[in-house]
């Protein structure tokens, strides 16, 4: 009996002769022995022990050794033996290093190998002078001459600029040095000296820059940061807004409580609505058309006319208007549609309705007195209110050099000579 009282192995050799079960030799059915060679030496792939095969005569068949490695030392995925591939990377980790930390070369990240050679030098000491235990070749201690070790501290264990490993300053006792940047770099804020913010890598965080503008160069205040005041460098506020009333994007516009909106209009879409919240499609058509929309809400029956009068004047070719209740729109189809044609025909309709407006004493439905409130001369010598704090109504001329009053409930009660 063999081992443990078997008599033979998995194979049906006994283990004691090698002679196999069913033949009672030492060779199988098939011709292989116990090892898995024929009477040859060769397996059943063809090889032998030493690696050569049966019908090459060499250690590769079909281009590949035994193991299933070409003349190069890959296997036919482009593996080496050692799991590198030819680009570098290991098979399980996918970087230039295996699990134990060692590229295909045998070094780790450092440069060293594991019987202490540097990669550089081919010595045990890099070219500074220290092996890899961090001993000085020189000193033959773990402080050069200069009294730094090897990675730069010294025996109080801080750097050449008062670090220690844990990033506190030798002359604070804190994170911070006297200049206010951390050993990274970053003062207590997280900015750097570049005005980049350590957690986001970019000159912003939440929403602001270090000195808190955001990326449209504007502070929680209103402030721009090219102009240092409430209004960036064409005039527009943080809102978009500018005191003419228009937006930033010259489409839409304010006049009194008269709100406009241009629409460049390129075709294929079917209709566009009234911003009156209506119901009214006045624009019905896949045509490429200049599109006004004008949501009137407080605006009298008299500039109701006055208006319509100037958007059918401001148009080059009489365009088609139509009125409501509280909304007019118009519109002008033509072939050349261009976003700075409309922005300028919204102004012209603007102008000529703030000039004619301009001529007229309005009544004063209700008035908010304000210290700034006062009568401006326009270009044309002519005096007018400003509009913000009006409603008006009437046909009324005001005459230069007239003062206008009011009553305690901002009713006009007097005009006259100054």
């Amino acid at each position: 009996m063999g081992l443990f009282g078997k008599k033979y192995d998995e194979m049906d050799f006994e283990i004691k002769s090698q002679n196999h079960k069913d033949t009672g030799t030492l060779y199988n059915s098939q011709g292989y022995d116990f090892k898995g060679f024929d009477k040859d030496g060769f397996d059943s792939k063809g090889w032998n022990k030493e690696g050569i095969h049966k019908d090459t005569g060499t250690r590769f068949f079909q281009g590949f050794d035994k193991d299933g490695f070409n003349e190069y030392g890959r296997n036919v995925a482009g593996w080496d033996k050692d799991g590198f591939g030819s680009h570098g990377n290991h098979i399980n980790t996918g970087t230039k290093f295996n699990e134990d930390g060692f590229d295909k070369e045998g070094y780790n990240e450092d440069g060293w190998n594991k019987e202490g050679y540097n990669e550089d030098t081919r010595t045990k000491f890099n070219e500074d002078g220290w092996n890899k235990e961090g001993y000085n070749e020189d000193t033959r201690t773990k402080y050069a001459k200069d009294g730094w070790n090897k990675e730069g501290y010294n025996e109080d264990g801080f750097d050449s600029k008062g670090w220690s490993k844990e990033g506190i300053h030798k002359d604070t006792g804190t994170k911070y040095a006297k200049d206010g940047w951390n050993k990274e770099g970053y003062n207590e804020d997280g900015w750097n000296k570049e005005g980049i913010h350590k957690d986001t890598g970019t000159r912003f965080f939440q929403g602001f820059d270090q000195k808190r503008f955001n990326p449209e160069g504007w502070n929680g205040s209103g402030i721009n940061k090219i102009t240092a005041t409430k209004y960036d460098e064409e005039g527009f506020a943080v809102n978009g807004w500018n005191d003419e009333g228009f937006y930033k994007s010259g489409l839409l516009a304010k006049f009194n409580t008269i709100e406009f909106n241009m629409i460049p209009f390129k075709g294929q879409e079917k209709f566009a609505k009234l911003r009156s919240g209506g119901t009214v499609d006045f624009y019905d058509s896949d045509s490429p058309a200049y599109i006004l929309n004008v949501k009137l809400n407080d605006c009298s029956n008299e500039q109701k006319k006055i208006l319509i009068l100037k958007i059918r004047h401001s148009f080059k070719i009489k365009p088609s208007i139509f009125p409501t209740e509280k909304s007019v729109g118009a519109y002008w189809q033509t072939d050349l549609i261009d976003r700075e044609i409309a922005k300028a025909l919204l102004k012209r309709i603007i102008t000529n309705f703030s000039n004619d407006t301009d001529s007229q004493d309005f009544e004063v439905l209700e008035y908010k007195k304000d210290e700034d409130d006062k009568l401006e001369k326009s270009k044309s010598g002519k005096f007018k209110e400003k509009f913000k704090n009006f409603k008006f109504r009437g046909h009324t001329k005001l005459k230069r050099g007239h003062d206008i009053r009011y009553d305690s409930n901002g009713k006009m009660i007097k005009t006259g000579k100054e």
